[in-house]
């Protein structure tokens, strides 16, 4: 195989795997598609728990962890799950308590998972063997019991009362204490109010009250200090009075707190007790508007001292009115209520995004809050106030911008959204693709009298990360179907029209749109025509001339490529062997050496060589011409040297050869005797130690002249 041969081989093998190529080094940052809820609660007795992070990239993306903001090394109860970054916490215990976070990581990219709060579930008990508390009162008395419950449990608790017959030393059986028609009522703080007191509330025998908290995870009660109550005989026994409070929802908040707060989008229950005899009964309403729509009384809240309105909203701040009512009087109460809100998206959190060098992307992190919450930006995990300073990046209000985008731009944007209530956390990546571009666009077809199957061809390029499609239109209108007359071939490359089956399809026009799928296209039309009959004017084929420049530069990078080809190869062809030229001159007719006395030559000095005596041209001012032939064909005290060492090659339009002579003591026997001349051979490669052969040669037959490549 020549090496010509093994050039072009080698060329085409480059142009069909530069497609491959391209696909090996398709591009995409970490983007988290899976992760675990911001709260999750264990028990002692789990097995285990699962810390979900799973994150899609190419390259495909490492994993790290964090605890309590250090580094978490994953081996012995922490164990890494699947191909992805999710982790299994074995044996969960307190020591596994903390705030987790998951970080994906590629060459392109950091992606950052939202804080994952592991805590383990708390069912706190009542102090132990405590003493039993001893109350009385009055009946026709309102009364209150209090609760007194333990804090920190998790998750929090309900209340509960009962009756407690002791069975023995610290074992008791319970009896839940009913509403008995709202005239017992437990508040919010776990307190047990007694509208009015009955004669058969008081404890006898073994019977104590007791206040229970309820675990929802656990499925059980927790009791406290047993007390007895002893009901006496008063002065107003048979009596009614008028309603008066016991507790509002507002009895439950701290001395500073002014107002009920709940967070937008949640449900609230508001709560009046009042005291009085006959049970009073409550009604609702807001000071300037309507009661939220959709709010609800509990079933056996018969005498409606709660209210729970649903999926507030600002608009639902303000001051509710409980006012309790009997037959003898009625009572009012204000609850303020506050509607706040933690942060939420104002359209949806910012999205990964693609696009095409030199434009601009825009991450938004619009959201809304009460309090007004604080937006901070972060890029690959580190804050934006921390990263180096770059014009082309910037912060303004809830946005950040990087203009003028390069391939170099792909990265992950982190945005933090918090008030006090809370915090939203988003994560997308930035994607910097190239432009897509229809290097092969349909071309115009005129048809004649004879009618024909016609084919539309469009192919182009698009960034190796996304997909190539390719959509047919035909006057605008997509063309979607298949059929005999009419169809796409299985790539989308091909449209072709069968118009002896289907006339009406001549006189139109035809568009190919190449599109990756992210708002990134390209398109050009093309008409279907009869001969003789002019296009409409919209059915021009319109291509943009960014585009025809995008596909001269390719064709212009393979001819490049194989004009370079072409130079290496020639240059290897003069690097071996000899060359003949006294036998070749003479075979296209010419007498070189006949020829060279016809010539006027420039001396060529050279500092390593000694002048010669006698030769009145053996030294020469600069820049002075010497004549090495008189023309006349007789000898002289010249001879010809060696040739120059130094590219000085070259051939005349007649083909004979020029060159530079420096002058030596030694003479032809004849310029026009060829059968006296041996051949003058030319040797392209240097001498065997690498270094050109200069000046030692003995006589013109054995010249070789020398190229440094």
């Amino acid at each position: 195989m020549t090496m010509m041969t093994q050039l072009s081989l080698l060329i085409f093998l480059l142009l069909i795997l530069l497609p491959v190529f391209q696909a090996i080094r398709v591009r995409k940052p970490p983007s988290i598609f899976r992760q675990s809820n911001k709260e999750i609660i264990f028990r002692e007795d789990d097995p285990e728990i699962m810390l979900y992070c799973e994150a899609s990239g190419n390259p495909t993306p490492r994993y790290e962890w964090v605890k309590n903001g250090k580094r978490l090394h994953l081996g012995g109860d922490y164990e890494r799950v699947g191909n992805y970054g999710s982790v299994s916490l074995k044996r969960p215990r307190y020591d596994k308590e903390g705030f987790y976070q998951c970080k994906a990581i590629n060459k392109y990219g950091i992606a950052i998972s939202s804080i994952f709060y592991v805590i383990k579930a708390r069912n706190v008990a009542f102090p132990y063997k405590q003493q039993v508390l001893q109350m009385a009162t009055t009946i026709s008395e309102s009364f209150t019991l209090f609760c007194n419950p333990p804090y920190g449990s998790v998750p929090n608790p309900s209340y509960v009362w009962a009756l407690a017959l002791k069975v023995r030393d610290n074992v008791y059986s319970y009896q839940p204490v009913t509403s008995d028609g709202g005239r017992r009522t437990i508040d919010g703080q776990g307190n047990l109010h007694f509208a009015f007191v009955k004669k058969e509330d008081g404890t006898t025998g073994q019977h104590l009250y007791k206040c229970g908290v309820h675990n929802s995870l656990f499925h059980s009660n927790n009791y406290g200090r047993p007390t007895t109550l002893s009901v006496k005989s008063g002065e107003n026994i048979g009596m009614n009075h008028a309603p008066d409070k016991m507790w509002t929802s507002m009895n439950g908040l701290k001395p500073e707190v002014k107002a009920v707060s709940i967070l937008r989008g949640q449900s609230i229950t508001l709560q009046c007790i009042f005291s009085g005899k006959p049970v009073p009964n409550v009604t609702w309403e807001k000071v300037n508007g309507p009661l939220p729509p959709g709010h609800t009384y509990s079933q056996d809240d018969h005498q409606h001292q709660k209210i729970t309105l649903h999926n507030l909203n600002y608009e639902d701040s303000g001051d509710y009115i409980c006012t309790g009512h009997n037959s003898v009087g009625r009572s009012r109460q204000t609850i303020k209520l506050q509607v706040d809100a933690s942060p939420y998206w104002v359209s949806e959190p910012p999205k990964d995004q693609f696009l095409v060098e030199g434009k601009s992307a825009v991450f938004s992190c619009r959201s809304l809050g009460k309090p007004e919450p604080k937006v901070s930006f972060f890029v690959n995990g580190i804050k934006e106030s921390d990263l180096k300073p770059d014009q082309r990046r910037y912060i303004y209000g809830d946005s950040i911008t990087f203009s003028k985008l390069n391939s170099s731009d792909l990265q992950v944007v982190q945005c933090n959204v918090s008030n006090r209530h809370g915090y939203l956390f988003a994560d997308a990546f930035l994607n910097v693709i190239k432009k897509t571009v229809i290097t092969l666009a349909p071309e115009p077809v005129y048809l004649d009298k004879v009618l024909r199957t016609v084919k539309f061809v469009c192919d182009g390029f698009t960034d190796p990360s996304t997909e190539k499609m390719i959509h047919w239109f035909m006057d605008n209108k997509p063309i979607t179907n298949s059929t005999e007359m009419i169809s796409i071939s299985e790539d989308g490359r091909v449209l072709k029209i069968d118009t002896k089956k289907a006339q009406q399809y001549v006189g139109r026009e035809y568009m190919c749109v190449l599109d990756n799928g992210h708002n990134n296209t390209d398109s050009a039309k093309a008409f279907l025509h009869y001969s003789g009959e002019p296009p409409p004017v919209s059915a021009a084929v319109t291509k943009e001339k960014g585009n025809v420049w995008w596909a001269g530069a390719v064709v212009g990078f393979i001819v490049v490529l194989l004009s370079i080809s072409l130079v290496l190869y020639i240059i290897y062809k003069r690097g071996t062997g000899t060359y003949p030229v006294n036998r070749l001159e003479r075979k296209a007719g010419h007498n070189p050496i006949k020829e060279l006395a016809g010539h006027l030559f420039r001396a060529y000095s050279r500092q390593d060589l000694e002048p010669i005596r006698g030769r009145r041209s053996s030294i020469i001012e600069a820049g002075s011409a010497s004549t090495l032939f008189d023309g006349s064909g007789v000898d002289s005290d010249d001879s010809l040297g060696g040739y120059s060492d130094i590219n000085a090659e070259r051939f005349q339009e007649d083909g004979s050869f020029v060159g530079k002579y420096v002058t030596k003591k030694k003479k032809f026997d004849s310029y026009d005797n060829p059968e006296k001349q041996t051949e003058l051979r030319v040797d392209l490669m240097p001498n065997g130690n690498g270094v050109p052969n200069k000046h030692n040669y003995e006589n013109i037959e054995n010249y070789h002249m020398n190229s440094v490549l």
